[in-house]
C-alpha cells in the first residue's frame, strides 16, 4: 500500500477502483458488515425496554473487550502502554460519546418511539457526512456522493419504514 496517504480531510493516491487491493476490499467488506450490524441493532434494541442503561453498557463493552483482546495480536499491550495521556483522553472521549453515548441515545429513543424512527435517522447520517466533510475541506459536495448518500437514506427508510410515528 505504498503511495496512499490518509488524512482526516482527504484521501490521496487511490483515485480509481483499479487501485483497490485486498486490504481495501477487506476494509470495505468489514465496513459494510458494520453497517448491517448497526442497522440490525435497532430492532434488537427495541426488545430491551427494561435494559439497565449504564450497567448494561458496561457489561456489553467489557465483554466485547474480553472477546477482542485475543485478536489484538502480539505487541498490542505495548502499543497501548506507549500511548501518551492526551491520546488516552481522546480515546476515552470517543468511546464515551461515539459508542456509549450513541447506544444510550438509541435506547432512550426507542423507549418513546418505534425502532424505525432512530433507524431512519441514523440511515440519514451519510447525507450529513456527504455535505459536511467537503464543506469543512473548503470544497463543494460532489453530486455522485450526494446521490449515493441519498440512496442509502432512501434504502434505510424503505427497509425500516417510518412506523406509526
Amino acid at each position: 500500500m505504498t503511495g496512499l496517504k490518509w488524512t482526516p480531510w482527504r484521501t490521496a493516491g487511490a483515485s480509481s477502483v483499479g487501485a483497490m487491493n485486498a486490504a481495501t476490499t477487506r476494509g470495505a467488506l468489514l465496513a459494510a458488515l458494520a453497517c448491517v450490524l448497526v442497522g440490525g441493532s435497532f430492532t434488537a434494541n427495541s426488545l430491551l425496554g427494561d435494559y439497565p442503561y449504564a450497567g448494561g453498557q458496561f457489561l456489553r463493552y467489557g465483554l466485547a473487550c474480553l472477546l477482542l483482546f485475543p485478536l489484538a495480536g502480539r505487541g498490542a499491550a505495548a502499543a497501548l502502554r506507549a500511548l501518551p495521556p492526551r491520546l488516552w483522553g481522546r480515546l476515552a472521549l470517543l468511546a464515551a460519546v461515539g459508542m456509549v453515548g450513541f447506544n444510550l441515545a438509541v435506547l432512550a429513543a426507542e423507549r418513546t418511539a418505534e425502532p424505525a424512527v432512530p433507524g431512519v435517522l441514523v440511515g440519514c447520517a451519510p447525507v450529513v457526512v456527504a455535505v459536511l466533510v467537503p464543506l469543512l475541506d473548503g470544497r463543494r459536495p460532489r453530486r455522485q456522493v450526494l446521490y449515493g448518500a441519498s440512496a442509502v437514506a432512501v434504502g434505510a427508510f424503505t427497509v425500516q419504514g417510518w412506523g406509526r410515528t
